[in-house]
């Protein structure tokens, strides 16, 4: 999955550069994705939803305050 959006989101140039083209495939999984996220995750609980959000400043904040390597 994550490669599929990752091949979609890449300007096509970029694509080009790397050697991963493209293909019908790509293109209707990466809208399948879309559509199914966007049909989703309005309804996910916000906990859910600001869950990875959360965890990273916690642990920004949490390396901060012990002087640790960001």
């Amino acid at each position: 999955m994550s490669r599929v959006l990752t091949i979609e989101m890449l300007p096509e140039h970029l694509r080009n550069e790397f050697g991963i083209p493209s293909t019908m495939y790509t293109r209707y999984m990466f809208k399948v994705i879309i559509a199914v996220n966007s049909a989703v995750v309005p309804y996910l609980p916000m906990a859910v939803r600001e869950f990875p959000k959360n965890y990273y400043v916690a642990d920004l904040r949490k390396r901060i305050a012990s002087g640790s390597r960001l």
